[in-house]
């Protein structure tokens, strides 16, 4: 979902393509976060018939980038929501890195 990396620079050149690249690579990045965002929340509501008035919903999350992910996209939508974590010390030092970030 990301714009392709680039070399760090301190401001773009004429070389690199100036402030077009970066405004159009920006720009890119904002519209595929926002056709993601539109798919979570209609499949929230057509899949798991979820929907924003007086649902209370539960995240289990581990802290690894997929559950930031999930949380970041629910908070979002506007859905409210509990985080509990859930550490199964798969990765050893980094899952407990995990639990303190939760």
């Amino acid at each position: 979902m990301r714009a392709p990396p680039r070399e760090e620079r301190a401001c773009p050149d004429e070389e690199s393509g100036g402030w077009g690249e970066a405004i159009h690579d920006c720009l890119i990045y904002i519209h595929q976060h926002t056709m993601l965002l539109k798919k979570f929340e209609t499949q929230l509501k057509n899949k798991f018939d979820l929907h924003k008035n007086g649902c209370r919903i539960l995240i289990a999350v581990s802290g690894g980038v997929d559950s930031v992910v999930l949380t970041d996209l629910f908070f979002k939508t506007g859905y409210d929501f509990e985080i509990a974590h859930c550490n199964f010390q798969l990765r050893g030092e980094e899952s407990m890195r995990d639990e303190e970030f939760v």
